[in-house]
């Protein structure tokens, strides 16, 4: 992540209220369907989950790994840290979890990546046959993107990338249903076969 990116992002997460998140990933509960989707034996990451504990908050199971390559940045503004999950500073390019996660969750985190090809590509190798992947990306306009959002992403492009997993779920909204903000957003859930 660029300086840029961080400087971006904790400003971001010094505004961000845990009552914020709590309420955004509640609604993620609802429109994922996680209740159902994640049981508690399972071993899930939630990449790029900030600072709040991500998807932790409505979901338990046996392994809960946050990814985030900012966990130093936010133990130093005093953000809430959660306890009970394993941290692990970075992003998609450098955890290893090979093929043994039932599920991978990134909420509004792969659109600050850089490479979404590789990211996803990465993302796939740590899922086991018949594990899922659930993501929510922006798809932002180029006069939407930002110095935390530099990088375009089409419906078509996540489509080919992910054209080798089973599609369980895809919605396009016009206005991102997490923050009322006019970005059109992919909410997506696919099997590995």
């Amino acid at each position: 992540m660029s300086n840029q990116n961080v400087g971006y992002e904790i400003e971001y997460w010094e505004k961000s209220r845990q009552e914020d998140s709590l309420e955004r990933y509640s609604l993620a509960s609802k429109i994922f369907d996680l209740q159902n989707r994640i049981r508690p034996t399972d071993s899930v990451i939630d990449l790029g989950c900030g600072p709040h504990g991500g998807i932790f908050n409505v979901v338990k199971c046996s392994l809960m790994v946050g990814i985030d390559p900012l966990w130093e940045e936010y133990g130093a503004m005093g953000k809430f840290l959660p306890k009970d999950i394993v941290t692990v500073i970075g992003d998609s390019n450098n955890f290893n979890y090979d093929g043994k996660v039932d599920c991978v969750f990134s909420m509004n985190a792969l659109d600050h990546s850089g490479d979404l090809s590789n990211s996803i590509s990465e993302i796939i190798k740590h899922i086991k046959i018949g594990g899922i992947f659930m993501m929510h990306v922006h798809m932002r306009t180029k006069k939407q993107l930002n110095s935390g959002h530099k990088m375009l992403i089409t419906e078509e492009q996540i489509d080919l990338l992910l054209a080798g997993l089973d599609q369980v779920h895809k919605q396009i909204v016009q206005t991102c249903p997490f923050d009322n903000k006019p970005y059109a957003s992919y909410l997506g859930i696919w099997r590995l076969r």
